[in-house]
């Protein structure tokens, strides 16, 4: 039997996890559902939970041994994801958890491209803090810095 989805495409898991349903979550991963199982936009539960900033799912499916580092189709990892939604507590415990910085989607991004793109530039700065690679950017990771710095000063970061 194949796996049940609703009208979006989720699972009950992802839905579970878009929704911030940690009951839910618990009670089907009593029940043996597999943790890696995708939406049919390609996010695993442990993704959705990260970019909807759902703390506590993030942390028990961390626990549970769900991969931080799973991809999408185009590359993007949990972390990135959580990046580009401004979402700084699921990106902390991605990188506790193991989540890896070097990782590109097929378009060559990074947590920190997809921080800057986001306007997310605190967010940006903590990433190269963290060791990520300054992915796309021309300039030298002080540049980078540099232009973050001026984006927060002037008002331009939703962070």
């Amino acid at each position: 039997m194949g796996v049940i989805r609703d009208e979006a495409g989720n699972t009950q898991l992802t839905a579970a996890a878009q929704n911030g349903d940690l009951d839910k979550i618990r009670e089907l991963v009593a029940a043996g559902e597999d943790l890696e199982q995708r939406a049919a936009a390609g996010y695993s539960a442990l993704g959705l939970a990260a970019r909807c900033g759902h703390h506590d799912v993030l942390r028990f499916l961390i626990a549970r041994g769900a991969d931080v580092n799973t991809r999408r189709p185009n590359g993007s990892t949990p972390v990135m994801d959580a990046a580009t939604h401004g979402q700084r507590e699921s990106v902390v415990l991605l990188i506790e958890a193991g989540a890896d910085l070097n990782l590109e989607t097929s378009h060559g991004e990074n947590a920190v491209t997809r921080a800057v793109r986001s306007r997310q530039a605190n967010l940006a700065l903590f990433l190269l803090d963290q060791g990520c690679p300054t992915g796309s950017w021309d300039g030298t990771v002080e540049d980078l810095r540099t232009w973050l710095e001026g984006e927060i000063h002037a008002g331009r970061s939703k962070d």
